[in-house]
């Protein structure tokens, strides 16, 4: 019996975050070649020499591939991926739970209206992101202050990921993300 060479084994595979873009990158390289897939197209680039082309989804060579990395910037400490899936759904609820949120990472359809549940007047609801110790507030949120009464609606129509925090309470660690597909 002839044994043919073996397919070389999967030299490396490198996985890489630009924190400016929302675009994870899965590169899978072999000697002299590099495949990569697109899972948002389902189609694969052509094998090419030096630098990959990049893409979001799984990256193949032969009969070995890589698992596929969720698309999606962290926010206040919610990672898509982990976030509760409450897609399909019309109407998602989001209560206060002392200085949390329940849930407080979610992902759902455009479309979905949130509605908010706490005492807004000790626990005003801001939309945007707390970086490295400061809060920063976003003007385009759908996500309006509020800073009165027990409950606040909000639509959310476009894809995106939107932050919210408690601005009395947000450096305390009570915040959250709804991830919008």
């Amino acid at each position: 019996m002839h044994l043919r060479t073996p397919l070389f084994a999967l030299l490396a595979v490198a996985c890489s975050v630009d924190k400016d873009s929302p675009t994870t990158t899965t590169t899978t390289t072999q000697p002299g070649t590099t495949t990569a897939v697109d899972s948002s197209t389902s189609t694969a680039d052509s094998p090419t020499t030096g630098e990959a082309p990049t893409t979001t989804g799984t990256a193949t060579t032969g009969a070995e591939s890589t698992s596929t990395v969720p698309d999606g910037p962290l926010v206040n400490n919610c990672d898509p991926a982990t976030a509760t899936d409450l897609t399909g759904m019309a109407a998602v609820p989001i209560k206060q739970l002392g200085l949390k949120y329940d849930p407080p990472c979610i992902r759902v359809t455009a479309g979905t209206t949130v509605t908010f549940t706490a005492q807004f007047a000790s626990h005003p609801l801001i939309g945007g992101v707390v970086e490295e110790g400061v809060k920063v507030p976003d003007a385009a949120s759908p996500i309006v202050p509020t800073a009165m009464g027990t409950e606040a609606a909000f639509t959310l129509a476009d894809a995106g990921a939107y932050g919210y925090y408690c601005d009395n309470h947000a450096l305390a660690g009570m915040s959250g993300a709804i991830y919008v597909e």
